[in-house]
């Protein structure tokens, strides 16, 4: 953001629609009644809501940047159902809603239903999870299974609302919560068949119907979510949970309703400023496109009189004019190459994010020979060591490297300018390196060279914008990752960046890439090859 407002002062009106969008978002997500969790696509928890606690008697704080199969709620058996679902998300498949148990902290077994969303962002894919403690009504259901004595208390004392009809339809009881729920009395209710009450929509009625037919002969019906017509004509939803209960000897089937329109409610409008986000990240992202090429215009301009007053008038200038010409040049040039890198930082995360299974050897060697001529101007090499084959964005991924090799060589004053590079696998990320043996960076240093535009040399002696580095952490980070540098002055630096593992890739790639030969993947110790 500090980059395109750096570019012109006139967008700031956009950045403040931007953060009036984020701090709605964050009231409708704090206020939700409901459990509200947001995933990355990895699996680790970002965000919750405070009905998290409440739900489970965990801090909100115990939740944040772990991965969904190490929480303590979850039992151990069901994890691998979990991380399936999950994966079909990542897919871009539909989840139907579905219920859980977990166990709250006090060690107690609970239920809940959860809805699985999801959602697609220019930041990238996040899962939006809601869920809405069921625990009463489950233990409300399971009472009434097993006691017919105390059907009639718990029926009128439950929450939520519950109907009883017969096997031809026909409305035989309801409770208290059922009539306040629809705004009907008793008197309008009992003895009507329930496609005739005037609560669900005309378009509706045939699904209900066929779906009371399946249950009658025997097919088990998942909850469901339908929106419906009170008395006084406002539109509620419900969620419904149907079962077959056995009472008196004479088979009824149970309805179980639970309001949930204000759930709804917020459901509408956390999409709505979600869209509205897409939207304004669109009109930005287009914003720096036009201020690129509006500034671009005149230096194109500046630079091309230049060359002409260089080429045309050179015999008429004194030494000091051709100078100003070639520092108008030389200032010119470096303006265009910081516009196009401001550009570069702004696409991080919206442009070119397709994924693909890459061979970082290759990738490598595809570098190098870009660089071969300046690789060939400093005598340099470039000595790889293990780099293993992953699902990675090719683009950025290769951003990243071909900085940190350009950095490695063109700051190195050594005889034999040398860049290693490798990788270490650990559990949860991949930890690459790229050494140098150039000049090195004093340790007060190694943070500020990070920054937009930040040099520690003269522009004359170490041609540059000054953006490489920033470009590469703001990869890096957007990976999910994490970049540093080890150095000292004259002995050379190490640059060290992260990249998580995705579970999406924990599936058989086999299945995903089936023409790649398993022996592609595994992780073996490789001789370092050296590219002169």
């Amino acid at each position: 953001m500090a980059s395109e407002i750096a570019v012109d002062s006139n967008i700031n009106h956009q950045n403040i629609d931007k953060i009036s969008l984020s701090n709605h978002w964050e009231i409708l997500f704090e206020e939700s009644p409901d459990a509200i969790i947001l995933f990355d696509r990895n699996g680790k928890i970002i965000s919750v809501n405070s009905a998290i606690t409440n739900y489970s008697g965990y801090s909100k704080k115990y939740f944040i940047g772990k991965h969904f199969s190490k929480l303590k709620l979850l039992h151990k058996k069901d994890i691998p159902k979990y991380l399936k679902i999950y994966r079909s998300l990542l897919k871009g498949e539909e989840v139907e809603q579905f219920e859980f148990v977990y166990r709250h902290k006090n060690s107690e077994d609970r239920w809940a239903d959860i809805k699985l969303k999801r959602i697609d962002t220019s930041n990238g894919i996040f899962i939006l999870a809601i869920l809405r403690d069921i625990t009463e009504s489950k233990l409300l259901q399971n009472k009434i299974l097993e006691s017919e004595n105390k059907w009639k208390s718990l029926f009128e004392l439950a929450p939520d609302g519950i109907v009883m009809c017969d096997f031809k339809g026909f409305i035989r009881s309801a409770n208290s919560a059922f009539f306040k729920l629809t705004g009907y009395r008793e008197d309008e209710i009992i003895g009507k068949h329930f496609s005739n009450l005037g609560t669900l929509r005309l378009r509706d009625t045939p699904k209900y119907l066929k779906l009371f037919e399946s249950m009658i002969r025997g097919k088990i019906i998942e909850p469901v979510e339908f929106d419906f017509i009170r008395k006084d004509g406002t539109i509620g939803w419900a969620e419904a949970h149907v079962k077959i209960v056995k009472i008196n000897n004479k088979k009824n089937i149970l309805g179980i309703l639970r309001d949930i329109t204000n759930r709804k409610m917020y459901e509408k409008k956390i999409e709505e400023t979600i869209e509205q986000l897409k939207s304004t990240n669109q009109e930005l992202d287009d914003y720096t496109y036009v201020i690129s090429h509006d500034l671009k215009a005149p230096l194109r301009t500046i630079m091309s009189f230049s060359n002409f007053l260089i080429e045309d008038y050179s015999n008429k200038l004194d030494d000091t004019g051709k100078e100003y010409l070639e520092r108008m040049v030389n200032s010119s040039n470096r303006m265009a190459e910081m516009i196009d890198e401001l550009l570069l930082i702004s696409r991080v995360g919206r442009k070119d994010t397709n994924e693909q299974l890459v061979n970082l050897n290759e990738l490598v060697d595809e570098i190098v020979l870009d660089m071969n001529t300046l690789i060939e101007e400093k005598k340099g090499e470039i000595i790889r060591g293990f780099l293993p084959v992953i699902v990675i964005q090719k683009v950025w991924f290769r951003q990243i490297l071909s900085n940190l090799i350009n950095n490695g060589l063109k700051f190195n004053e050594s005889d034999k300018p040398t860049i290693w590079i490798d990788c270490e696998v650990h559990p949860e990320h991949y930890l690459f390196s790229v050494k140098d043996n150039g000049i090195g960076i004093e340790e007060k240093y190694q943070e500020k060279i990070f920054k937009i535009f930040q040099r520690l040399h003269p522009q004359d002696k170490y041609p540059g914008s000054g953006a490489g580095l920033t470009i590469c952490k703001k990869i890096v980070e957007h990976f999910g990752g994490k970049i540093w540098v080890e150095s000292k002055p004259g002995k050379g630096s190490t640059f060290y960046f992260t990249h998580p593992k995705d579970i999406s890739n924990k599936e058989d790639e086999s299945e995903v890439y089936p023409e790649v030969d398993q022996s592609m993947i595994q992780v073996e110790e490789e001789t370092p090859v050296h590219i002169k």
